[in-house]
């Protein structure tokens, strides 16, 4: 959507390596020690990240 609508820049490139790396971090802790409170706040943190793309996405395409 992004690509397509021509809204890619810096900040959206560098939330989605957050949330790649956020990811990571969770099959880290999911393949390891698997301790729930870590995983969820993993967990959490990616949703807000990707909430925060879409809520800008949305804010752009509202105000152009």
């Amino acid at each position: 959507i992004l690509y397509a609508g021509h809204k890619v820049d810096g900040v959206y490139l560098v939330l989605s390596w957050v949330f790649v790396a956020i990811r990571y971090g969770h099959a880290y802790i999911h393949t390891t020690h698997n301790t729930l409170k870590h995983r969820r706040l993993a967990f959490l943190f990616g949703c807000l990240v990707l909430a925060v793309i879409w809520l800008r996405l949305v804010w752009q395409i509202i105000s152009s």
